[in-house]
């Protein structure tokens, strides 16, 4: 069995608790079903495309600094109400972000699925995002280069 480590290091960072909606929330941490994300955006794979070995990793998350919470809110153009039938020219969205916090993630797996998850991770397809496409890291996200 390998492991690898992943450091999430970042000025803002969100580990949404739910979907899409007015007022969008943080977990503390990280989960294992956001970092499985993060992964699945590195190696290229759409929000409905599939890795299911991934989902047999060992996941644990070292909290190093759990950061602040803060907000940030945002103005919405042409927003559909939840039953689709009337569009409201403008809202305000309330996002919450967790500011200068620094997680370890400790994934482990089989060799050959961690030396998969490792190459996507040091080349990725998509841009890399805390939670969100808006909170790059700020430091490699292999904890052992």
């Amino acid at each position: 069995m390998a492991e690898l480590k992943m450091r999430l290091q970042g000025p803002m960072q969100a580990w949404g608790v739910d979907g899409a909606g007015q007022i969008r929330r943080t977990h503390a941490a990280p989960q294992k079903r956001a970092v499985l994300g993060l992964i699945r955006a590195a190696k290229g794979l759409s929000r409905d495309e599939e890795w299911a070995d991934l989902e047999d990793l060992e996941y644990r998350c070292e909290t190093l600094r759990s950061g602040v919470r803060m907000w940030d809110f945002a103005t919405m153009s042409n927003v559909i109400s939840a039953d689709g039938k009337v569009t409201h020219p403008r809202g305000i969205q309330e996002k919450e972000y967790l500011a200068n916090a620094d997680f370890l993630i400790h994934l482990a797996g089989s060799d050959d699925l961690i030396a998969e998850v490792r190459a996507a991770l040091e080349d990725p397809v998509f841009l890399i995002g805390l939670g969100r496409r808006d909170c790059p890291p700020s430091a490699p996200l292999l904890a052992d280069l």
